[in-house]
């Protein structure tokens, strides 16, 4: 559903303070700060939708966050009575319900088979009783006719569904492995929870032409670096490497460019961690040498310093 929402109270509580971390060694990109909008309560129906999917797949199932939003005391925005939704507050002011019920009572007084471990196939319910449209406050009113409201609330719902079908791609050669060392004999645990990390999201972005999210990756300070290794784009990574220093995070640029083999790059990335290196060490030389004379201390102090980071 494409269509302008503002979220309600547990909606909006979800996304606050949930977290969509990709990691890769010590880096960590949060995929929920790339939806401003959404975090202020806005968004086109189906990005809600898709932001619920992925953060339940990323964390295998429902968190301590999504069950204090639906299943703890943050009532649902509607109540379904005889097949016809009503706001809450009716519900309990028309004597149909004693008190306020969260979103997970009212799915299981709707569906009789709505459990938690099923919870990933009510989405949509759940979504639906917890929005209201736009176009019904007229408050809200001015928004649909400014165009850089809409430009981003778009963005956001184009940018969430390639989101969602970066992480069914990634989840998918997940089963297939699993399926095939299952058959080979060997034990699986199921309740792994599945980690995707940056490297594998920077890859299949560009292996399947996500356009939203290559701008992001591009844009991020975390992940640019990585990305323009990946997609072997030489002049990006020299232009990188003016500001980023290729030793962070355990000189991760330097094994991603390992992992790809692309020597050109390898060398590139070489290059600047030697002259970082170098120009590090006579900074200090100088400072060392200009209080107690030339000794080893500034090679013994810049090998332990060198070490520790």
């Amino acid at each position: 559903m494409y269509v302008p929402v503002y979220l309600g109270e547990s909606l909006r509580y979800v996304c606050l303070h949930i977290h969509m971390n990709i990691e890769e060694g010590n880096t960590s990109i949060d995929l929920m700060k790339y939806f401003p909008l959404l975090k202020k309560g806005y968004a086109l129906h189906s990005t809600v939708d898709w932001i619920i999917c992925n953060y339940i797949d990323m964390n295998n199932g429902i968190t301590a966050e999504m069950n204090a939003a639906f299943n703890g005391d943050i009532a649902a925005e509607f109540y379904r009575y005889r097949g016809i939704d009503i706001s809450m507050s009716d519900a309990v002011s028309r004597g149909l319900i004693p008190n306020p019920m969260n979103s997970f009572s009212v799915l299981k007084l709707i569906y009789s088979r709505f459990r938690l471990k099923n919870f990933r196939s009510y989405i949509r319910e759940l979504t639906l009783m917890n929005c209201h449209f736009i176009k019904e406050f007229s408050q809200f009113n001015s928004y649909l006719s400014d165009e850089e409201f809409l430009s981003q609330i778009t963005y956001e719902c184009e940018l969430a569904k390639e989101i969602w079908e970066l992480i069914k791609l990634i989840l998918h050669v997940y089963v297939y492995e699993e399926t095939r060392i299952r058959n080979h004999g060997t034990k699986v645990i199921h309740n792994e929870i599945i980690t995707i990390n940056l490297r594998n999201i920077v890859s299949y972005t560009y292996e399947a032409n996500k356009i939203h999210m290559m701008e992001q990756l591009l844009l991020d300070e975390h992940s640019k670096l990585l990305s323009a290794i990946i997609i072997q784009d030489y002049n990006m990574v020299e232009e990188f490497l003016v500001d980023i220093d290729p030793r962070l995070d355990g000189y991760q640029a330097y094994k991603t460019a390992l992992t790809y083999d692309n020597q050109t790059i390898i060398t590139i990335i070489e290059k600047k961690i030697i002259e970082r290196n170098w120009y590090e060490k006579q900074i200090l030389c100088i400072m060392i040498e200009s209080l107690i004379g030339k000794s080893e201390l500034p090679d013994v102090l810049y090998y332990y310093i060198r070490n520790m980071l």
